[in-house]
């Protein structure tokens, strides 16, 4: 992996864990790394503080957030996004999909569950509510990546250097950008 690769990969996990740390009922940051494992330049894993069964909407959204969270932070760094969110983009989509399809938790559709067949006018009305849910979580996203202005600079240095061919616990981080964990 090239330096400019590691340290947009850097910036990229940086970027989920920021917004994961910043948007309400998300789980706590667990493990963040930018050691390339075959197509995936890094990792950012969250884990919740117990055991659960179930999850609610507010809870959903703050994964879509933090999915997209990584995209946020390439396109505030270095202007532009790259490819290394197309298995975060496959996971904000399947989760949007989800909420609608088998969870109900669409504002639009309701309390419909629609993962059989349904009429072309039904699956129009739930990729837009899909649309709708992912781009809602982008803004969220890239509002969140904004949100702590004043710790950018500890946060950015958290980014090559700091996690640079190394794993890095959510704490250790959440110490070098200033906020309890």
């Amino acid at each position: 992996m090239s330096e400019r690769e590691k340290e947009l990969t850097a910036y990229h996990e940086a970027g989920h864990a920021v917004v994961g740390r910043f948007v309400p009922n998300h789980d706590p940051l667990h493990r963040i790394s930018i050691i390339s494992r075959g197509m995936l330049g890094g990792h950012t894993r969250f884990l919740p503080p117990e055991d659960r069964h179930y999850l609610n909407r507010s809870q959903f959204s703050a994964m879509l957030a933090s999915a997209l969270g990584g995209q946020a932070a390439e396109l505030m760094v270095f202007g532009e996004i790259s490819t290394s969110a197309r298995d975060d983009i496959q996971t904000a989509t399947h989760i949007a999909r989800r909420m609608v399809t088998e969870y109900g938790m669409s504002e639009r559709l309701g309390t419909v569950g629609a993962r059989n067949e349904y009429s072309d006018k039904m699956a129009e009305a739930v990729d837009d509510e899909i649309r709708r849910l992912v781009d809602a979580a982008s803004t969220r996203a890239s509002g969140s990546s904004r949100t702590p202005r004043r710790r950018r600079p500890s946060c950015a240095s958290a980014g090559p250097e700091g996690v640079s061919g190394r794993h890095r616990s959510g704490a250790h981080l959440s110490a070098r950008v200033g906020v309890s964990a």
